[in-house]
């Protein structure tokens, strides 16, 4: 659990806190920066731990959580792919956007996950 935890953390720090926040810190910084993320991400993990009881069965709670990302992660990826104009910032809000617009449809109208 602690190299996810960790790769997570390290991760976040360097493609989206060195990248878009403050590209031009100290490496104080950014290791503070790290650290703060590992807590967040264990956080977070043993979090979604105590909530995946409530899911139900392993396949049914992959197949929820994945009809929410999987339309999202499928348009960054095709962006990536098939655009060189793509802005990371429009890209995240994009995401965002689709997150947002699947959950209100599976909130507001009586669809399966699927």
């Amino acid at each position: 659990m602690s190299a996810g935890i960790n790769s997570l953390a390290t991760a976040t720090t360097v493609d989206f806190y060195q990248r878009l926040v403050h590209p031009n810190e100290s490496d104080q910084s950014n290791v503070l920066v790290g650290r703060i993320g590992t807590l967040g991400w264990g956080v977070a993990a043993t979090a979604a731990a105590l909530v995946a009881p409530r899911l139900g069965p392993i396949v049914n709670a992959f197949n929820l959580v994945n009809s929410f990302l999987g339309g999202p992660i499928l348009g960054i990826f095709l962006l990536g792919m098939l655009t060189r104009r793509a802005k990371s910032g429009a890209t995240v809000l994009g995401a965002v956007a689709g997150l947002i617009g699947v959950s209100l449809t599976a909130w507001k109208l009586n669809v399966s996950f699927f």
